[in-house]
């Protein structure tokens, strides 16, 4: 991580590609203190025992109409992050923690939230591991959705992101990128974030480019200033003059030109330069995914994630339900091989309706290979328009 190395130039580390000029606008709030404990009294602690029950409930309705959101305007896989949000926040041992705080230290469901859940965000951050590090993300991020619901706070700062700006911030949290997709942001710049955090993955699925590692970015970053930004580089110009932004400007427009080339070329059959022919096939789980491979020149779908059909719901999908959702998410690709894999459920993936039992490691334990059995029959005798069709489970 470096700081200027120039009156006007910043380096960081690029951990999403592109270029990109706007404005920029500091965010200062995404990192909440933890505020002074509101007290209560005893008789008031099966009230906050039910505001905590209902405000759940209403945050976890919230978290499935955004991961369905997700899925159907970014990527399938990234809405798999909002059902983790989900299923950590109904897990049974947090809610009696939660129980236990408010009981214990005679708090309201806000303070219990706040402390009970930064305890558990300062564990996975003290972890070696980055999945661990970014369930610490994961953490910080429920904890400020649930907290602001049992505190009456509906609307975020970030709700007034202004239109095509760079957002500088000190880091960014999951159901913070949301707001980046709806007010087309065009860069983002951040102190804190790591390459394969989930923050992260949203913005590379937007095609945001951004550049992390900046040090005392709020402090080193004016506000409302236009800035030029390379993550290829992991460079930021700010204040950049009128000759370094016309050669910016035309390096943009060459980056354009060359990605709609690409495009084209994309749809052409892909061979090694001794000619041998390679499949180029693709991951999906619904059918935007696969309208976009289809028409960026994939020769197939290398994997189906049927998960998809069964996240977010209460009772399994049928047989005739799984094969309609199969059929339309797989029509665009009719005539190509397609490798479907029946289910990815359990471990990080549970599914209420399975009815397995807690265990030591779910990873290596019971999955779900045999739910999709009497689908997976009826597939074959009902759907045979694809020139090659695979089915694999876990």
């Amino acid at each position: 991580m470096a700081g200027p190395t120039a009156p006007n130039i910043i380096h960081g580390k690029g951990i999403s590609p592109g270029l990109a000029e706007g404005i920029t606008y500091l965010h200062r709030d995404l990192l909440q203190s933890l505020a002074v404990p509101i007290l209560i009294k005893r008789h008031d602690v099966d009230q906050q025992f039910s505001y905590l029950e209902s405000t759940i409930a209403k945050i976890t309705a919230e978290l499935l109409a955004l991961a369905t959101h997700v899925e159907q305007e970014m990527d399938s896989s990234l809405a798999a992050v909002f059902d983790t949000h989900q299923v950590i926040l109904n897990d049974p041992g947090l809610k009696k923690e939660l129980q236990a705080e408010i009981q214990g230290n005679l708090v309201n469901a806000s303070s219990a939230v706040k402390t009970v859940f930064l305890r558990w965000e300062k564990r996975f951050l003290l972890m070696k591991s980055q999945a661990a590090q970014h369930k610490g993300a994961d953490m910080r991020d429920i904890s400020n959705r649930l907290s602001n619901a049992l505190d009456g706070i509906i609307s975020t700062p970030l709700e007034r992101l202004p239109h095509g700006c760079v957002l500088v911030a000190s880091q960014l949290l999951p159901s913070d990128t949301v707001f980046l997709a709806e007010r087309s942001t065009a860069a983002v710049l951040l102190e804190f974030g790591r390459s394969m955090s989930h923050a992260v993955l949203f913005t590379r699925a937007m095609g945001l480019p951004c550049i992390t590692g900046i040090r005392d970015i709020l402090n080193t970053v004016p506000a409302n200033v236009p800035v030029l930004v390379d993550a290829d580089k992991g460079e930021v110009v700010i204040q950049p003059r009128k000759p370094r932004r016309t050669r910016f400007q035309m390096h943009l427009e060459e980056r354009r030109n060359a990605f709609a080339i690409a495009r084209n070329q994309a749809r052409e059959p892909a061979r090694t330069l001794d000619g041998t022919r390679i499949a180029v096939l693709a991951n999906v789980g619904n059918r935007d995914d696969t309208e976009r491979a289809m028409a960026n020149g994939a020769d197939g779908i290398g994997l189906y994630r049927t998960e998809q059909a069964y996240l977010r719901r209460i009772t399994a999908p049928d047989a005739d339900e799984l094969l309609k959702e199969m059929r339309h998410t797989l029509e665009p690709a009719a005539g190509k091989p397609v490798c479907v894999r029946l289910l990815d459920a359990g471990a990080d993936k549970p599914l209420p309706f399975l009815g397995v039992p807690p265990e030591t490691n779910p990873s290596l334990g019971r999955r779900a290979c045999g739910c999709c059995l009497p689908a997976r029959r009826s597939w074959r005798r009902s759907y045979g328009r694809f020139s090659g069709l695979r089915m694999i489970s876990t």
